[in-house]
């Protein structure tokens, strides 16, 4: 059941997430980085509500990552977590991807490079900087102190996200998994759907 929620979690933050991202790739659209962060932001809301009490909603396998270094969770059960994490985040995009237009189904369309200007250098540390504030955030929720605080969990960790959407000038997502559809989808190992 842990497996089917992060799949599932995953697949509504890509789906919902790179929804808020389909106007910027449309020539007569302004960038919106405000609809960006709120619409990521909505989706991890959406996720830790519905499948927070099921497998804790990592929907990130650099959330997963620290909950095993934490002693949190087993490496084993992690692996399922990931993999799970990964096939959701594929689906996902592969449902929006579908379901748009040949106008919005560029190459570019949510993907994860740098904005102009920033190196290849500065943007791989915005990320880790950005997932470092992620896994602390989680390190605060998991501890034992801070149990009695659970009641706005969803709302907290939609802010925090659409909060680090913000802060990331070069409009990069601090889940991997979206580089990785990048990498599979967008430079063709695996054909993007027609």
């Amino acid at each position: 059941m842990v497996c089917v929620s992060e799949f599932t979690g995953t697949a509504i933050l890509m789906c919902v997430g790179c929804a808020s991202m389909v106007g910027i790739t449309l020539p007569f659209y302004e960038r919106n980085l405000p609809m960006i962060g709120i619409g990521f932001g909505l989706a991890v809301h959406i996720s830790v509500h519905t499948f927070g009490t099921i497998s804790g909603s990592h929907i990130n396998p650099s959330v997963t990552i620290a909950a095993v270094m934490l002693g949190n969770m087993e490496w084993q059960l992690a692996c399922f977590y990931v993999f799970s994490q990964f096939l959701g985040g594929f689906t996902g995009y592969a449902l929006l991807f579908v379901s748009l237009t040949k106008y919005v189904r560029t190459e570019s369309f949510c993907t994860t490079k740098p904005a102009l200007g920033i190196e290849i250098w500065q943007s791989i540390l915005i990320e880790f900087f950005l997932t470092s504030i992620l896994a602390y955030f989680c390190c605060g929720v998991w501890d034992k102190r801070n149990l009695q605080v659970h009641d706005t969990l969803p709302l907290r960790f939609g802010f925090l996200i659409a909060g680090l959407l913000f802060a990331a000038v070069n409009l990069r997502t601090i889940n991997c998994i979206q580089a990785f559809k990048e990498i599979f989808c967008n430079r063709h190992l695996i054909p993007a759907p027609a």
